[in-house]
């Protein structure tokens, strides 16, 4: 790999020893599609997705790298690492440093997973909430803002409650759909959405504290029109 993208083996840095580079080409195939991804972005302008990305999840989101809002230049980035999930999917985990990756002990901002996507022989990067929402098998319904994951009845009452108050505040109806999202607690949240950490944990950018339910909705845009709240 190019030394001014690296991977971390057992021969580069010292605290990721646990890692050795694989030859397996279809572990190569997946770094090597991260790679082109983000020389992609570092050119800046509008980034062509339909080249990396799968394409449920392009018609799915407006901008479909749910991280990308938080994506460091390229000389701040590595591979930590990847491996197989299943016969079709791989885990390729992603660090973002504060400072240069040629210091000693750099200083950590995110570790980030996004989930490498194989068929017929092509490969295409994902988003690890797809991916958890999936496996954890969270069955979808239709409410009344929008799609439901992981909500019973009363959970859906209280939820369109806060929804409708919001209105109410605002003397404003939502023009958009949800996708809303239950979680156990703020961690469960973090890491479904890909983060095994992040420095100052949830943005207040993309967090909503409800101090009445004592609430932290996530938001995420979608597609035009719709949008994703993780509630927890």
């Amino acid at each position: 790999m190019s030394s001014s993208f690296p991977v971390f083996s057992q021969d580069t840095i010292r605290y990721y020893n646990h890692l050795k580079i694989s030859t397996n080409p279809e572990l190569e195939s997946a770094i090597s599609l991260y790679r082109r991804y983000i020389d992609e972005k570092s050119k800046g302008g509008v980034t062509n997705y339909r080249q990396f990305w799968r394409e449920s999840e392009i018609d799915k989101y407006n901008v479909p790298d749910l991280a990308s809002h938080y994506m460091l230049p390229k000389n701040l980035l590595a591979i930590m690492g990847v491996a197989k999930l299943d016969s079709t999917r791989y885990l390729l985990k992603t660090v973002g440093f504060m400072d240069g990756t040629d210091n000693e002990i750099p200083e950590i901002m995110y570790v980030y997973n996004y989930v490498v996507h194989k068929s017929n022989g092509s490969y295409k990067l994902g988003n690890y909430l797809d991916y958890i929402l999936d496996k954890k098998g969270r069955e979808p319904f239709e409410g009344s803002y929008g799609i439901y994951y992981g909500y019973n009845p009363t959970q859906q009452v209280a939820v369109d409650s806060l929804f409708s108050g919001i209105e109410v505040f605002f003397n404003t109806k939502f023009d958009q759909k949800f996708t809303i999202i239950n979680f156990s607690n703020g961690q469960e949240s973090l890491h479904s959405r890909g983060y095994d950490y992040f420095i100052g944990a949830l943005n207040s950018k993309t967090t909503i504290w409800d101090y009445l339910t004592r609430t932290t909705i996530s938001f995420i845009p979608l597609a035009p029109n719709h949008c994703t709240f993780m509630r927890c």
